[in-house]
């Protein structure tokens, strides 16, 4: 959604370049008393095309598609940027995908687990953690107890794990 975003304000900021440049340049011929510099012919139809005509029901009918989609997508869920925390009582912020990072780094290297991903969705209640990885069954408990201590320091609430380790490939 963050390119969505970005691509629809790099468009309304060159539109609103172009729409500034037509404004000085009017206001500049106005104060030296000369024409205006571009064709007014396009004007003229403008003016005098009623709302009633076919092309302007069809370019309000895209507009307006336009504009409800751009609504209903910024209304779909999609996963938080920050995870709320608590420490000591006091509500702040923490970046998901860092935190996803460091509890990844602590089961790799605390727990003994090897190529694991940590997503982390939740609210000031409760943070939701999926591991996944690979890892010998004896090391699950050390990756759930790494991860965990990890998310503790960084302020999480109460915890909820899902794993989904698999046993390492034996390479021979």
């Amino acid at each position: 959604m963050r390119a969505v975003n970005r691509v629809a304000s790099a468009i309304l900021a060159v539109v609103l370049i172009i729409v500034g440049v037509l404004v000085v340049v009017q206001t500049v011929s106005a104060l030296l008393d000369r024409p205006w510099p571009i064709d007014r012919s396009w004007y003229d139809r403008l003016a005098t095309t009623p709302w009633s005509d076919r092309a302007v029901l069809i370019t309000a009918l895209i507009v307006g598609a336009v504009g409800l989609l751009a609504f209903v997508a910024q209304l779909l869920p999609r996963r938080q940027r920050y995870l709320p925390a608590d420490a000591n009582g006091s509500l702040w912020w923490v970046s998901r995908r860092s935190v996803e990072r460091r509890a990844a780094h602590a089961a790799q290297f605390l727990g003994g687990a090897q190529h694991t991903k940590v997503s982390i969705r939740g609210d000031a209640r409760r943070w939701r953690v999926r591991v996944r990885g690979d890892a010998p069954p004896h090391r699950h408990d050390g990756v759930v107890q790494a991860v965990r201590q990890e998310l503790v320091t960084a302020g999480a609430p109460s915890l909820e794990f899902s794993l989904a380790l698999r046993q390492p490939r034996r390479v021979a």
